[in-house]
């Protein structure tokens, strides 16, 4: 059998041990900066339809969400949001079941001085199904259509509009407990080492 015996003295072993926690709480610091970066949920919700055909009902609404990797631009007009850097998690529901499935869409949106939605030109269909919401003045007109029968509903008014919430990603707890066990593993073999 063939072994292999490093000796180092004392004072190097401590300095390696030393860079090596440096090195290592960096890079955990690193990791865990970049995994806490904040993604936006965008959410739009018409209220109830106010004239609606069979399937469909005026206890049914159209709302949507998508997610963001950072807030829209302040006073900007995005055009094509299905196009930006990032878009993910693109849900909708008209009142018959949440799709995920998009062919077609235009998706345009207006924010104000702090960033909040305040216009929106937006329209989105699949083989099954048609949605639309417009921002016209002060009313929003939204309207939703399924092909199968040419059922359809609509509302339009002052009612309904976007919200975005901000949502920090949080390492798991089992990723973080295992760095701090092997810093503190490190840091013990350092002192150890100092003693003798």
């Amino acid at each position: 059998m063939l072994s292999l015996s490093l000796s180092l003295p004392v004072s190097a072993l401590q300095s390696f041990l030393k860079r090596a926690l440096v090195a290592l709480c960096g890079a955990t610091l690193f990791v865990f900066a970049g995994a806490s970066q904040a993604s936006v949920v965008y959410q739009f919700k018409s209220a109830n339809y106010t004239v609606a055909e069979s399937p469909y009902t005026t206890s049914m609404h159209l709302e949507f969400q998508f997610t963001l990797p950072t807030a829209l631009a302040p006073s900007t007009t995005t055009t094509e949001v299905f196009s930006l850097p990032g878009f993910s998690d693109f849900s909708w529901d008209d009142g018959l079941g949440v799709k995920v499935l998009v062919e077609h869409h235009f998706f345009e949106l207006t924010t104000n001085a702090v960033g909040d939605v305040v216009g929106w030109d937006v329209d989105f269909s699949n083989d099954d199904f048609f949605a639309s919401v417009d921002n016209i003045g002060n009313k929003t007109f939204t309207n939703v259509l399924m092909y199968a029968n040419f059922s359809q509903a609509w509302r339009f008014d002052d009612k309904g509009g976007f919200t975005a919430t901000h949502v920090d990603e949080v390492p798991e707890p089992g990723s973080l407990a295992l760095t701090m066990a092997a810093l503190a593993s490190l840091g013990l073999t350092l002192r150890a080492r100092r003693r003798s």
